[in-house]
């Protein structure tokens, strides 16, 4: 058989938290803010890398592109050599 005592008062605490629990969770949210950091740090070098990434694949095309006019500057001197 089950007896039922007192409802409890609304908005009160179930349990007490120990210091040690406490000093506990405290820990736990600093390790969590560490983290926290470290996962931003990760993102802005991750997005510093994408921007280097972009600008040397465009150096690279600007590259491509002045490499293929020396070669039909060079062929049409070439040409005109041979004339």
């Amino acid at each position: 058989m089950f007896t039922v005592g007192p409802a409890e008062p609304e908005n009160t605490l179930l349990t007490t938290v120990s210091e040690g629990e406490i000093k506990r969770l405290l820990h736990c949210g600093k390790f969590l803010n560490e983290i926290r950091r470290q996962i931003i740090n990760v993102i802005h070098e991750r997005n510093a890398a994408v921007q280097k990434s972009d600008s040397l694949e465009w150096e690279l095309r600007n590259l491509r592109q002045d490499m293929i006019q020396l070669g039909e500057n060079l062929y049409e001197a070439s040409e005109e050599t041979n004339r």
